[in-house]
């Protein structure tokens, strides 16, 4: 009973991941050129939970940067020169990910698997930061919601730069933007505000943007950051 209770507690504390997801991406990645473009553009060796797979991804990143072919020899090839072979499971274990490989109809579909449980852990470890640093007591409230919120921060920007479009539904979208603002005939090019000043320094709101109004105290004068 006792037994059954540590493997249930330890299966608990087991953090997201999904290792069958990533071994049959990095199989797929041995075989499919096409996706390790898709992949190289939206993971890093850190987002992988196995660290077997976070050594072969990134010789796949080294591979793909100098323009060489990625497959088993060529990776392979590397892992022996840097001395990790043995730390991946040597060349059956590279070999056995292609028997994953059958399963894989939909690249991106396992990619979007390891990033949401990558993220999974980042908001696991930023929640135990937070618990952590509240219980020592040795920093302020301050300096311990700074920490968390950098983390949870940077986590939201990195999802937000692995969005993407494809170029041709881009490129339609910016010549229909281009054409409106053309026939508008004006300076604002974004949303106008009514404050002549503002929307003069700033051309208008616009999507994504960020702008801050301010000024020194008793200045009398605003400063626009955008």
């Amino acid at each position: 009973m006792e037994s059954a209770q540590k493997s249930f507690d330890n299966m608990v504390k087991m953090p997201p991941c999904d290792i069958q997801a990533e071994k049959a991406l990095i199989g797929k990645l041995l075989v499919d050129q096409e996706l390790v473009t898709e992949a190289m553009e939206m993971l890093k060796p850190e987002h992988f939970y196995g660290p077997e797979h976070k050594t072969i991804f990134k010789v796949m990143q080294k591979l793909n940067s100098a323009s060489e072919p990625i497959d088993i020899i060529t990776v392979k090839n590397v892992l022996q020169t840097e001395g990790d072979i043995i730390k991946v499971g040597g060349l059956e274990y590279l070999t056995s990910l292609l028997e994953n490989v059958t399963i894989l109809t939909n690249g991106q579909q396992y990619i979007d698997i390891i990033l949401e449980k990558y993220k999974l852990r980042t908001v696991i470890e930023a929640g135990n930061l937070l618990l952590n640093l509240g219980f020592s007591g040795s920093e302020s409230t301050n300096s311990i919601i700074d920490q968390v919120e950098k983390k949870i921060y940077q986590l939201a920007m990195d999802s937000e730069k692995r969005t993407y479009e494809k170029i041709d539904k881009v490129l339609v979208d910016t010549l229909n933007e281009l054409n409106e603002l053309y026939n508008r005939k004006s300076g604002i090019t974004g949303l106008a505000t009514g404050l002549v000043d503002f929307d003069r320094k700033t051309t208008g709101l616009k999507k994504s943007s960020l702008i801050i109004l301010a000024a020194r105290p008793r200045n009398g004068e605003i400063c626009i950051s955008t």
